[in-house]
């Protein structure tokens, strides 16, 4: 005869009560694989962040595209209104987000693009049917509130069709806290 304490007991009712429970439940969902992810790109601590998170949840047959966009919401006479500072910025920041995913074993897919950040990233993950998309929290010089005054990230939540990842860069994984 064992003798248990309360806890014992409690801990081991509560075991039963979730055996029960699962026991009524429809047979184990299957677990849900991103097919088609968006990363949206700005070279900020938190994008760097969400690359390292895409490397996490992406399956082996993942398709990961990564997006960077120039703000841009005046029209001009000029041929090509875009500051090559801005193409610049762009470029760099899709080279350095191939890189990080390149090391991480992902080789991705990449979109420049014009106008304003979150319709434009809207209308890429609608393009692309895309499962996942993927930002940094942070702000970035590039990414500052349009125009209209409304943040990038909040406008595409309120846009998207499909599931949002936010990322910021304090935020740890359990391994990489080992």
């Amino acid at each position: 005869m064992t003798i248990t304490s309360d806890s014992d007991q409690e801990t081991a009712q509560f075991e039963r009560q979730v055996e029960r429970a699962a026991a009524t439940l429809p047979h184990a969902p299957s677990l849900r694989r991103y097919r088609q992810i968006l990363v949206a790109y700005n070279g900020s601590e938190d994008s760097i962040a969400a690359l390292e998170r895409v490397a996490a949840i992406a399956a082996h047959d993942s398709e990961v595209t990564v997006i960077t966009v120039v703000p841009f919401e005046a029209i001009s006479a000029s041929p090509d209104p875009i500051k090559a500072a801005d193409r610049k910025w762009q470029w760099n920041c899709l080279v350095d987000a191939t890189a990080r995913l390149r090391i991480l074993g992902i080789d991705p897919d990449i979109e420049a693009a014009v106008g304003n950040p979150a319709a434009v990233i809207a209308e890429t993950a609608d393009s692309l049917e895309a499962d996942l998309v993927v930002l940094g929290n942070g702000h970035d010089r590039h990414w500052q509130p349009t125009v209209t005054r409304r943040s990038v990230r909040l406008g595409l939540q309120r846009r998207l069709r499909c599931d949002t990842l936010v990322v910021h860069a304090t935020t740890t994984l359990a391994s990489d806290a080992t």
